[in-house]
């Protein structure tokens, strides 16, 4: 005879049972989404007590410093969200000089802080920061991991000649979110000024003489006529040849497309634009002083202008002015820039991090979500800024370089000129450069501290130019026998037999 306890049992159990199947019934046929299942990951570490993966990003303090506890919270709940349990904090150090960002690398280094790392500034007289990186050790190469699934969803954020600009002897040991590569030098007619086009505009090579007598034949239309500029901050000449066309080598050596290094005030093209800038200011039809203020001009205020802008400004027939205005111009494109140096201010995984794989996702995270990159660009909505018309005001902190470059800023919460597509700009303006066939070249370091006091003189040459009131075509022809008498044609053949030695180790 069966007793009540063993049915009571069997009661029991059947009943476990049959709940049982309806719960995993439920389960199989529900398709959750993505964040859903991002949260349900999230919820099974929960239950199966994993502990985050902690991650420190060293970085620029200047920016570390404004980072809020409400802020950091935001960023590492926008991570968990996204499926990744990973903890990020931010580990400031002094970037007041390369030697203190340096030296505080190598401290961290010592220590074992740190799994993902900024490179720093540049340094003009060393390789630059992001390649003595590498040359120390400091930096794990990427190259593998940016063929996985998470590395393709980073390298198809950026162009191909982004990536370009970080390879090193065939490898990739980092990352540089620019926003806009592309500054390409225009010739702009005011069309509000001038009622039709000049001719000499529609030419396919711009008559630099024919210019210059335009120019003094309408000169009664401005106070100055022309304003030379080469960005759209007003910066002084500082490619005064790279936006020419010709490839910027170091200091006072330059290099035409096809990789001969040669003598710029020699160069035809050079000289006429620099004689014909000169003639200009003597007439007293040329802006072009170091001291001036530009806001003018670039508030509408011009009737011609050569100057060097990023892509995001020009549009079309169009200037976009810093108020967020835009007045109707005459272009012409006379050039664009190479790019001719490698990138410094890269991020990267740190060589010592004990976390490779969670350092290299959080790398793609915060280039490939627009939430997680607004919060560690610009922070909270409400505590942090406000939007007015589609761009941030009331913020705490700078972010033109927006924090070292950090997150994506392409997608970010700023749009070009407060109306335009930003990403497509960003990807516009990186079809429009070229890289340059000497990026990555560093000359002899002997060679360019021995010799250079003459080359900074073939750098500023022109300023006494445009200072004199001597005849220029004159003062080129005397420089270029002083620059033969100090055996600056020497020079240049040295660094001409490194360049050819460093090219044929490329292939």
């Amino acid at each position: 005879m069966v007793s009540k306890k063993f049915l009571y049992l069997m009661f029991a159990i059947s009943i476990i049972c049959v709940f049982s199947g309806c719960t995993k019934k439920q389960t199989d046929n529900k398709s959750p989404s993505v964040t859903e299942n991002a949260a349900t990951k999230e919820k099974s570490n929960d239950s199966n007590k994993e502990k985050p993966v902690n991650l420190v990003w060293m970085t620029d303090s200047t920016w570390t410093d404004y980072l809020s506890e409400s802020r950091k919270k935001a960023i590492n709940e926008r991570i968990h969200e996204l499926g990744y349990n990973y903890n990020l904090s931010f580990y400031g150090l002094n970037a007041e000089s390369y030697e203190s960002y340096q030296n505080g690398i190598d401290k961290a280094k010592k220590q074992g802080i740190g799994d993902l790392m900024w490179t720093g500034y540049g340094d003009a007289e060393k390789d630059g920061t992001y390649i003595r990186q590498i040359k120390q050790g400091n930096l794990l190469s990427l190259s593998k991991w940016l063929k996985s699934e998470n590395g393709k969803k980073l390298k198809k954020e950026y162009g191909k000649n982004v990536w370009k600009r970080i390879t090193y002897k065939g490898k990739i040991y980092g990352f540089y979110n620019e926003e806009e590569q592309a500054d390409s030098t225009y010739l702009l007619i005011n069309a509000e000024k001038i009622a039709s086009k000049p001719d000499f505009m529609n030419a396919d090579k711009l008559d630099i003489k024919k210019l210059c007598k335009w120019v003094i034949e309408n000169k009664d239309i401005s106070e100055l006529p022309l304003y030379l500029l080469w960005n759209d901050s007003g910066e002084y000449f500082s490619d005064r040849f790279t936006n020419l066309g010709y490839i910027g080598i170091c200091d006072g050596v330059y290099m035409s497309d096809k990789g001969i290094i040669q003598n710029i005030w020699e160069n035809k093209d050079v000289r006429e634009f620099w004689i014909s800038m000169a003639q200009l200011k003597r007439e007293g039809l040329l802006s072009c002083d170091k001291n001036e203020d530009y806001s003018e001009a670039l508030s509408g205020n011009f009737m011609a202008m050569i100057a060097t802008m990023p892509k995001e400004i020009m549009d079309g027939n169009y200037l976009y002015l810093e108020d967020g205005g835009k007045i109707p111009v005459y272009s012409r494109k006379l050039s664009s820039r190479y790019i001719d140096k490698m990138e410094n201010a890269v991020h990267g995984i740190a060589s010592w991090t004990k976390h490779p794989k969670e350092s290299k996702n959080l790398l793609m995270l915060v280039n490939t979500d627009k939430e997680l990159a607004n919060l560690i660009c610009f922070g909270e909505e409400g505590k942090d800024y406000s939007l007015k018309n589609g761009k941030v005001v009331g913020e705490k902190h700078v972010s033109d370089y927006c924090p070292a470059k950090l997150a994506n800023t392409k997608f970010s919460i700023y749009e070009a000129n407060g109306e335009k597509d930003k990403a497509k700009y960003y990807y516009d303006g990186n079809k429009e450069y070229s890289m340059s066939p000497a990026a990555g070249f560093v000359p002899n370091k002997k060679v360019v501290e021995k010799n250079k006091k003459i080359l900074n003189e073939v750098d500023v040459f022109y300023q006494k130019l445009l200072e004199s009131d001597e005849e220029p075509e004159k003062m080129i022809d005397q420089f270029v026998k002083k620059l033969k008498m100090e055996k600056y044609p020497d020079i240049l053949n040295k660094i001409q037999k490194q360049y050819n030695k460093w090219k044929r180790g490329k292939k």
